[in-house]
């Protein structure tokens, strides 16, 4: 969560490949992906992003997005 974080709120390139291909992005913070990674149902039906927030405002939420992230 830290590193995705860091890369949101920073580098231009990341948030780039993030909005296009989150699986990827998501792939070289370090996640693994989940056994269902090729099918289009479960939790990636919902891993789309359609806009970002700037990486000002993900600085500024960074404690209330990090708490989201890891929450059950």
């Amino acid at each position: 969560v830290d590193a995705l974080l860091d890369k949101l709120s920073s580098d231009d390139d990341f948030r780039e490949t993030f909005q296009k291909n989150p699986r990827k992005a998501l792939a070289a913070v370090g996640h693994k992906p989940s056994a269902d990674s090729n099918v289009a149902q479960g939790a990636w039906t919902c891993l789309s992003v359609s806009r970002l927030a700037d990486k000002e405002t993900i600085r500024a939420s960074r404690d209330k997005l990090r708490e989201q992230l890891l929450s059950a």
